[in-house]
């Protein structure tokens, strides 16, 4: 868990981590702009929680991710556009799926995603 962590700027230490075993959550982390350092992980054993982090604008750290063992929820990113959130879905579903349920809303919505 990444939780509760209001001057959390990166997470560059996280770098060499491929695999989680359970549960990804990150979760109101209100100075981190972007996940970068966790660009190595191709597979969450549990659920993937991206929420309530006021600050985030990508999630393109998660470019290699292709399997969720749980749920995936992307929800209440003020700054994170819907779409973005739409790409990983889609980029995991595509690859190894999703084994639990699947919510993404109240992001920033844009034109390219519909809002949940």
């Amino acid at each position: 868990m990444i939780w509760n962590n209001q001057s959390l700027l990166n997470l560059a230490g996280f770098s060499n981590i491929t695999f989680v075993e359970s549960y990804l959550i990150i979760r109101n982390n209100n100075a981190l702009m972007n996940i970068a350092g966790l660009n190595g992980i191709t597979s969450v054993g549990g659920h993937l929680y991206i929420e309530e982090n006021n600050s985030l604008e990508n999630i393109d750290a998660l470019s290699n991710l292709i399997s969720i063992g749980g749920d995936l929820k992307i929800y209440r990113n003020q700054v994170l556009l819907t779409s973005l959130a739409c790409i990983l879905k889609d980029q995991v579903l595509n690859a190894g799926g999703v084994g639990g349920s699947i919510e993404i809303s109240e992001n920033l919505c844009d034109p390219d995603c519909t809002c949940y």
